[in-house]
């Protein structure tokens, strides 16, 4: 299995060097940066939306699926965790930096649905289900 992972900063680079033909879609990443509440004269509590924490591109998939992470602050371990519907593994991938792309080459996976959990410390913070169709 094919892993690779990059900052999110390089991804527009990483894409357009990757020399073979890109899907008709324009892949656009999303802004993951945190938000912050609303100043109540308490310290401000940095929150991370569910639906930024983990993210697929593109979706479904054919040859490769790229998968967008932003952990959550303060996480010291964290790993993405791929399984078929009936609970099988199909793939793991450990993490090293807050953010980035983990690159998973699904070619010879069976078609069909996954899903991809973002584990930080041990504790899943963000899932996606991910479609292998060909």
């Amino acid at each position: 299995m094919k892993t690779a992972i990059i900052g999110s900063a390089h991804a527009n680079v990483w894409l357009h060097d990757l020399g073979h033909e890109l899907p008709e879609e324009i892949i656009i990443l999303p802004e993951m940066g945190p938000k912050r509440a609303q100043q109540t004269g308490k310290p401000a509590r940095v929150t991370h939306p569910m639906d930024q924490i983990l993210e697929a591109y593109p979706n479904p998939a054919t040859t490769t699926q790229w998968l967008v992470y932003q952990l959550p602050d303060g996480a010291e371990q964290a790993s993405l965790l791929v399984r078929d519907l009936l609970g099988r593994k199909q793939a793991e991938v450990r993490l090293g930096q807050a953010t980035g792309i983990a690159e998973l080459a699904v070619q010879t996976w069976p078609n069909g649905l996954y899903t991809a959990t973002l584990s930080a410390d041990g504790i899943p913070v963000g899932t996606v289900k991910l479609m292998v169709q060909r």
